[in-house]
């Protein structure tokens, strides 16, 4: 499976986020400023569905404020095991595709 998402000249003005219809879930796509990395994460919050948003590097869930690591995925300022999950991608021709 090899879905198109978004032009990678789209992640210049912030992150992209889509729901992707044939894999039933909503990302978010980034550029990581640390890293440089482009990532692609759910962006439902694991804790109870609330929507991730990007934040001053961490992804943050506006309904309680679960924060977490823009390169590991992994909850930051709770003690939990949540985790968002990665979606593997494929940068192509310009392109991001959701692979």
């Amino acid at each position: 499976m090899k879905i198109h998402f978004c032009k990678l000249d789209e992640l210049e003005v912030g992150p992209v986020t889509k729901y992707i219809d044939k894999i039933k879930d909503e990302l978010i796509v980034f550029k990581d400023l640390i890293s440089g990395d482009i990532k692609a994460f759910s962006s439902i919050c694991p804790h109870h569905g609330g929507p991730i948003k990007y934040s001053k590097k961490k992804l943050v869930c506006y309904w309680h404020n679960f924060q977490f690591d823009c390169r590991t995925a992994e909850c930051i300022n709770h003690n939990t095991n949540l985790k968002l999950r990665e979606q593997k991608i494929l940068i192509e021709n310009g392109s991001i595709f959701i692979i």
